[in-house]
């Protein structure tokens, strides 16, 4: 479920304001220099980066809307989910990379990297 919803949200089909959100979120993780860039979207309310874009702001309040949905067609109930938050960073080689982090109500953690 977070690798579809990830890859989703990574997607060049995640176009919104004549440009694509992950665009928007490379240059945040650019901007950080190393450090990981990250998007909680559980627990709800979690605060974004303080440079966002609003164009980056708008295309996670979408995302977050349909997060419930995605949840439901994986057959994984959010209410067990502690923690679920996606970061981008700058790998020493220049490049970069995107994770996706989970963590249940057992304490289990899930991670995992989706190419974009």
């Amino acid at each position: 479920m977070a690798h579809n919803f990830l890859h989703s949200f990574l997607s060049y089909e995640n176009y919104l304001d004549n440009g694509y959100i992950v665009d928007d979120f490379r240059e945040l993780a650019r901007q950080a220099e190393g450090q990981r860039v990250g998007i909680h979207w559980l627990p709800e309310g979690s605060p974004l980066p303080d440079n966002c874009t609003r164009r980056l702001t708008r295309a996670v309040a979408a995302y977050q809307d349909w997060l419930r949905k995605h949840a439901e067609n994986h057959d994984v109930d959010l209410n067990h989910i502690k923690e679920f938050k996606a970061e981008m960073y700058m790998l020493p080689s220049h490049q970069l990379s995107a994770e996706y982090y989970v963590l249940d109500d057992r304490g289990r953690e899930y991670v995992g990297t989706v190419s974009f």
